[in-house]
Order: C-alpha cells, then structure tokens, then sequence
C-alpha cells in the first residue's frame, strides 16, 4: 500500500485516527485494534478505492496522479480525506463482522441452538444500519444509505463534491 497511489492514509496515520476519536472500548477501535496489517491495508486501499468514484469538484493537482487527491493546487492529502478514507475503512470492516456475524447466528438458529435475535430484541453489537439511524436521530435528519460505507466520510467529503457534476 502506498499512500497517494492506492490509498489516502497511511496504517500509522489511521491508527492515530482511531485513537483519538474513539474511545479505548468503543467497539470499532477494539476491533481495527484486533486487525493485522494486512487487513487494516485491505480496508484502507478499498476505502480510497469507493472515494475515488465519487465526482469532485475542481481539478487534480497533476492530472497523471492516481488517485482523486490531492486536489486544486493543494500539495498534500488534506486531513479531511484521510479521516474519511479512515471512517470508510472502519465502515467496511463492520460490513465484514456484521456478514460474518450474520452468518454464525443463522447457523445457530438453523441448529436450534439460538432464538430469533430480532424478535427477542437483544442485539450483540451495532450494525451499519443502526449506526445510520443513530447518526441521523442526533442530527434530527431522516436516514438514507449513501455511497460511501459511512456518513461520517460523506460529511467530511462534501466541501469537495458540493455542486460537482459528470461531463460526458
């Protein structure tokens, strides 16, 4: 993985980014924390790889760069990026344990060995969905899926896509 050609961030710079906004228990620094290098790499290049499909305004600053940014002149990755490429990485790890999650507990129940968790109501961890819906009650807007594995990276990024428009 190499920063400004596959990725946004490097795995120290992510580190430092989970630490300081998440709690030391909150559950997605323990699991990035759990991650190998491999998978923090996997998760951050296909991270970079979605932002990089959404439609920016201006220009890149070298039109033979990469990947989308750095952008209008700019030097350097801004901080912004790296934090979304970040939250989007985080938010495609908690697609992988929510599948996997998913999986065992349908295999349990097909066993008999575990109830319907949604009837019963107990949940083991927040889901992508919930975390949209807990986002959106605090902001007091209604939910709705984005593009990106995360709002928190939509937000970040929208100075950057406000107004921007494909031409064919």
């Amino acid at each position: 993985m190499t920063v400004g050609v596959n990725s946004y961030v490097s795995i120290a710079e992510a580190d430092e980014i989970v630490r300081l906004r998440f709690k030391r228990l909150d559950e997605f620094r323990v699991y990035w924390e759990a991650l190998d290098e491999d998978g923090k790499e996997s998760y951050l290049v296909k991270s970079a790889e979605q932002i990089d499909t959404l439609i920016f305004t201006g220009r890149k600053t070298d039109p033979c760069q990469p990947m989308q940014f750095p952008r209008n002149f700019e030097r350097t990755i801004p901080q912004n990026v790296k934090t979304a490429a970040v939250y989007n990485a985080l938010g495609f790890m908690n697609e992988d344990l929510n599948a996997v999650m998913h999986k065992q507990i349908t295999s349990l129940q097909s066993l008999g060995a575990l109830i319907n968790l949604r009837e019963s109501g107990a949940t083991s961890r927040a889901t992508i969905k919930n975390a949209y819906e807990a986002e959106a009650a605090f902001a007091g807007t209604t939910t709705k899926k984005t593009i990106l594995c995360s709002r928190n990276a939509e937000t970040l990024l929208k100075p950057y896509t406000r107004g921007s428009f494909s031409i064919r």
